[in-house]
């Protein structure tokens, strides 16, 4: 896949990333402020549901980080499943349509378009971000999760 350069490219490779289940790479296409935000839901939740082993093994933010960079089962189970499926991201890379609307610096916004093939149409304006590339500010965005 060729590297993408426009917000609407990488907004676009997001969700084809997260159907390919190239999970470490749709990880690196979030912006900070959205991984900063699940690597602390993540770590609340492997507290609340192992706390004695999430003490045992004294995880924390870096070890949290590792586990979605390295692509860990345990986060495939705890997060990707319930964020492909809260994103619709299948409906994205099958029907979406993406297109950057708007730029405003460091940010622009894409609006995406996913066409049914009953002819309904759902738009969706994603917030990018250029941190030495463009990111998806997922919950920038306000998306589900």
């Amino acid at each position: 896949m060729k590297k993408a350069t426009q917000p609407h490219e990488v907004a676009r490779q997001f969700f084809q990333t997260l159907v390919q289940h190239q999970l470490q790479v749709s990880w690196g296409l979030f912006s900070k402020k959205t991984q900063q935000e699940f690597l602390n839901w993540t770590l609340q939740d492997l507290y609340a549901q192992s706390g004695n082993a999430a003490k045992a093994a004294q995880l924390g933010i870096p070890e949290v980080k590792l586990m979605f960079e390295t692509n860990t089962m345990d986060l495939v189970i705890r997060f990707w499943r319930r964020f492909v499926r809260q994103s619709r991201a299948g409906e994205f890379a099958r029907y979406g349509y993406f297109d950057t609307i708007e730029f405003n610096g460091k940010t622009a916004k894409v609006e995406a378009r996913i066409n049914y093939e009953n002819g309904q149409e759902t738009r969706v304006n994603l917030v990018m971000v250029d941190e030495g590339g463009w990111k998806l500010g997922y919950l920038e965005s306000g998306l589900p999760f």
